[in-house]
């Protein structure tokens, strides 16, 4: 089964780089450890249920067409997934630091854009499971519908036991009707974006991209990503964020764009620069009930992060 990534998978695996494009997503169980083989069974079986984790990408010659998800006939899902061991609590390595040393780490390209690591060790009998998705294969709501499938919060739900067979319908197949109604529709807008009127369109769209893109005047804060990222972990009880959003009549997203608004500002502050406000475009989901869970479906709004605001609470309105 094969299908051609969409423009926004095709644009993430394109401009794919070391320092960014690898989305960590850490899993924490409650014990006793299952132990390895148990946990790489656990996951085996459960695979037919999220095919996309089966394929890997092929690039067509030249690359002058859109590369395309094809089923990896030489898979083995030890490659994927491995045991890492927490070390000693002596050693200066934790939760933290494995998780970023799996997020730094490369990710082989010619394989299925995942990995996951198995680890045990941790503080009352825990064990934990580190995944990572190239962002190609999809955005947070389809990464998220793809652990569902590999670990369903389903009471009594052991290893190797699998969903109902209409939850495998998530990930699409090739419909033959469909894939000629899509093909004759791309020709038609091609044919209709060649109009000046649309060439015009596009033109202004494009350069309100690029002006979206300009530098932040916050330039203490304006630096490249690096590959040698840190990671710090932070619970927060949700039962507080909801009483806070009643408190302030707002919502969980506007209070962790003000937090991190706050933080910025103090970091501003702590290097010696201005506090001055800065943009963030956040992705947001486009994803309509009904659509695939799988690829990316999302948009980018420009927002205003008040850094400059020493009020908590007015960085909330």
């Amino acid at each position: 089964m094969t299908e051609r990534l969409s423009a926004m998978d095709a644009s993430f695996l394109a401009h794919a780089k070391p320092e960014h494009l690898l989305g960590v997503r850490l899993l924490v169980f409650a014990g006793p450890a299952p132990g390895f083989d148990a946990f790489l069974d656990h996951v085996r079986g459960r695979l037919p249920l999220a095919p996309r984790l089966r394929q890997r990408v092929r690039r067509g010659a030249l690359e002058l067409r859109r590369p395309r998800w094809v089923d990896d006939r030489g898979f083995d899902v030890r490659r994927h997934v491995r045991p890492m061991e927490l070390p000693s609590a002596d050693s200066g390595w934790d939760l933290e630091s494995l998780s970023a040393a799996l997020l730094n780490a490369p990710m082989d390209l010619e394989r299925p854009l995942w990995e996951m690591r198995y680890i045990e060790g941790l503080p009352g009998g825990r064990f934990a499971a580190g995944v990572r998705f190239h962002h190609s294969l999809g955005d947070g709501n389809a990464n998220t519908s793809l652990l569902a499938e590999l670990f369903p919060p389903l009471a009594g739900a052991g290893p190797g036991t699998r969903s109902e067979p209409g939850r495998a319908s998530r990930s699409p197949g090739v419909d033959p009707a469909r894939a000629v109604k899509r093909g004759a529709l791309r020709l038609e807008r091609r044919l209709a974006s060649l109009h000046p009127r649309r060439l015009r369109r596009r033109a202004r769209r494009r350069a309100k991209a690029i002006a979206l893109a300009r530098r932040s005047p916050s330039a203490a804060l304006d630096r490249s990503v690096r590959v040698d990222r840190s990671v710090r972990l932070l619970s927060v009880p949700l039962a507080d964020l909801r009483h806070a959003r009643r408190a302030f009549d707002t919502t969980v997203n506007d209070l962790v764009v003000a937090t991190v608004a706050g933080a910025l500002r103090r970091t501003a502050i702590r290097r010696g620069a201005p506090a001055l406000n800065s943009f963030a475009l956040i992705a947001v989901s486009v994803r309509r009930p009904g659509d695939p869970e799988v690829g990316n479906r999302a948009a980018s709004i420009r927002c205003e992060l008040p850094i400059a605001e020493p009020d908590a609470r007015e960085r909330l309105r």
